[in-house]
C-alpha cells in the first residue's frame, strides 16, 4: 500500500525526548526521577484525548553500530512520556555518552521521534520530530519538553503531518506478545554508518591554471558560540524499490531539521594554494546515513504485516573527534577522495554577489570575500544553513554503494552523492561561521596579478523551506579559481 505525499511543508521539530523500555510513569509520582519528561498535545494546546496515538522512540549511541537504537514502540496512554534513566537502553547510552563527556552539561546529541495518530478512519503519519539533549543532565535529573502537533487541522500550529491515509483493516496473528503498531524499520541493506572517525572535507579550493594569482583561504569556527550538524531528512515513496530497478527516487522532498550534535567547540585552518594547486580542510567525524521503511509490523518479533510504501532518509554527523574543547582535522594537498562523487552530485555556478567584491563574479588582486556575505545568498529563509557537509559522497564512495553493481549501483551512487548535512552555529541566524576567500595576486615568485573567477558548488537537490519555498545548498564551501 502506497502513501501519498501531503503537500506542504511539514515543519521538523526538536525536541528533548528520551525513552522508556516498555513502561510509561508519571513523573509526579517519582520523587528522584532521572531521565526525560514529553508532554504531547494538539494545534489548540488541549491532551491528545479519544484518539489513539502511536509512537516510536530511537535514540543516538555514540559507540555502536547502527548508532540509532530503538528504545520503544507502542501506544502512548494519555497525552505524557516519561523515558527513564533507569531504563537498560536508554542507561547504556547515557554512560557511553558520559564516559565520552563526563563533565560537559553544554553539548547536547540527538533523539528521534516517530508519531503516528490513528482518528476517524484515517492515520496521520508525522515527520521525524528530532530532540536534543545533554546525556549527563538526563542522567541527574528530569529534562522537561512539550511537542503541540497538528491534529484537526483547526489552525496552522503544531507539526503537520507527512502523510494521511485511509486506515485499513488488517488481519492481525494472534498470540502475540506486543500487538502490531505502525514504525519505521531500518532498511540495513541500503544504511551505512562510518562507525570511526573519517576525514570530512569542509574546505576545498582548486587555484586550477599556471597563469593565476595565490589564492588564499581559512575557516574558523568560534568557542562563543554553539556549533552542530543539522540533520538532512529526505521524504519519499518506494524510495528503496525504485533504487533497486536502477531508477533515481523522484520526487522526494529534502528539509533540514535540528541539530545531531551540537556544542561550543574550536576549529580553525588556513590554506594558501598557489597556481595550478588543490588543497583541502576536513573535521575527523562519525556519519551515518539511514534508511527507514515505514510498516505495519509486531514490535516484538519484528514480523511485517505489510509495508506503507512511505519511507525517509536521514544524513547526520553525530559525534565530532574532540582533543580538549577542539575539534580534531587538518589541511591536506589534492583533493579529499570523495571529490568525483561531490561533483556528480552537485552543479558548477559562478558566483556573483550583489554589493561585494564578488558583484562581478570575480575578485580583483588583494580583494576578498567572507563566508559571512556568501551562506545567505543559499540561506534565502533563513533555515540555517551554511557549510553542507558532502556526507552523501562519503557514503556512496566507503560503502561502495552498499556492494550494489552495474546500474543499480549507479543509481545509489547518483542519489547519495548529492545529500549534504550542515554545519553551522545552531545559536541564532545572526552568526554564521567565519572565513574568507582572498586573491592575493603574486606573492613573491609565485602566481601573477590577475584576476580570479570564483565558483562554488551546490547540491543538485533543491531543498524545502518552512514556507514552502525551496533554497540551494552549497557543499563543502567548494570553490573553483579560474
Amino acid at each position: 500500500m502506497e502513501g501519498s505525499l501531503r503537500q506542504g511543508f511539514l515543519p521538523i521539530v526538536i525536541v528533548a525526548l528520551i525513552f522508556l523500555s516498555s513502561i510509561f510513569y508519571s513523573v509526579a509520582a517519582q520523587g528522584s526521577a532521572r531521565g526525560i519528561y514529553v508532554r504531547f498535545f494538539d494545534e489548540l494546546g488541549r491532551s491528545l484525548s479519544g484518539i489513539d496515538v502511536y509512537v516510536q522512540v530511537w535514540v543516538i549511541d555514540p559507540n555502536a553500530v547502527p548508532s540509532a537504537v530503538n528504545v520503544y514502540y507502542g501506544k502512548l496512554i494519555g497525552s505524557e512520556l516519561f523515558i527513564s534513566a533507569e531504563n537498560s537502553v536508554f542507561r547504556r547510552v547515557l554512560e557511553s555518552w558520559n564516559g565520552l563527556y563526563p563533565k560537559d552539561r553544554k553539548y547536547e546529541t540527538c533523539l528521534g521521534i516517530f508519531l503516528w495518530i490513528i482518528m476517524d478512519g484515517q492515520i496521520l503519519s508525522y515527520p521525524l520530530i528530532a530532540v536534543n539533549y545533554n546525556p549527563l543532565l538526563a542522567s541527574k535529573s528530569v529534562i522537561y519538553r512539550e511537542i503541540a502537533v497538528n491534529v484537526y487541522s483547526a489552525t496552522p500550529k503544531g507539526i503537520m503531518p507527512e502523510w494521511i491515509r485511509e486506515a485499513e483493516t488488517m488481519k492481525i496473528v494472534e498470540p502475540a506478545a506486543a500487538p502490531p503498531a505502525y514504525m519505521y524499520i531500518r532498511d540495513n541493506q541500503l544504511s551505512w554508518e562510518s562507525g570511526n572517525y573519517i576525514k570530512v572535507p569542509i574546505l576545498i579550493v582548486h587555484n586550477d591554471y599556471a597563469y593565476s594569482g595565490v589564492i588564499g583561504s581559512y575557516i574558523d569556527i568560534k568557542i562563543d558560540f554553539e556549533v552542530g550538524s543539522r540533520i538532512t531528512i529526505g521524504y519519499g515513496v518506494n524510495i528503496r524499490s525504485k533504487l533497486l530497478n536502477a531508477e533515481m527516487p523522484t520526487p522526494i522532498k529534502f528539509t533540514i531539521g535540528s541539530p545531531s550534535i551540537k556544542g561550543r567547540y574550536y576549529f580553525g585552518k588556513d590554506l594558501i594554494v598557489p597556481p595550478n594547486a588543490k588543497r583541502y580542510v576536513w573535521i575527523n567525524a562519525k556519519v551515518a546515513h539511514i534508511h527507514y521503511r515505514e510498516a505495519f509490523a509486531y514490535p516484538d518479533t519484528g514480523e511485517v504485516i505489510y509495508y506503507t510504501g512511505n519511507e525517509m532518509v536521514l544524513e547526520y554527523l553525530y559525534q565530532f573527534q574532540i582533543n580538549g574543547n577542539i575539534i580534531v582535522g587538518g589541511m591536506e594537498d589534492g583533493s579529499p577522495s570523495c571529490e568525483n562523487l561531490v561533483f556528480n552530485g552537485t552543479v558548477e555556478e559562478n558566483l556573483i554577489i550583489s554589493g561585494t567584491a564578488l558583484s562581478d563574479g570575480d575578485l580583483d588582486v588583494n580583494e576578498f570575500i567572507h563566508f559571512s556575505q556568501i551562506f545567505p545568498c543559499y540561506d534565502i529563509y533563513n533555515v540555517d544553513s551554511e557549510i553542507g557537509m558532502p556526507i552523501g559522497a562519503l557514503v556512496a564512495l566507503l560503502s561502495s554503494a552498499f556492494g550494489f553493481t552495474g546500474p543499480v549501483a549507479t543509481a545509489i551512487t547518483s542519489f547519495l552523492s548529492g545529500i549534504a548535512a550542515s554545519l553551522s552555529y545552531v545559536q541564532s541566524i545572526e552568526a554564521r561561521v567565519s572565513g574568507t576567500i582572498t586573491n592575493y595576486g603574486q606573492e613573491g615568485n609565485l602566481g601573477y596579478d590577475v584576476y580570479e573567477i570564483i565558483y562554488c558548488r551546490r547540491s543538485k537537490y533543491l531543498y524545502q523551506a518552512p514556507n514552502n519555498q525551496y533554497f540551494k545548498v552549497p557543499i563543502s564551501i567548494y570553490f573553483r579559481c579560474a
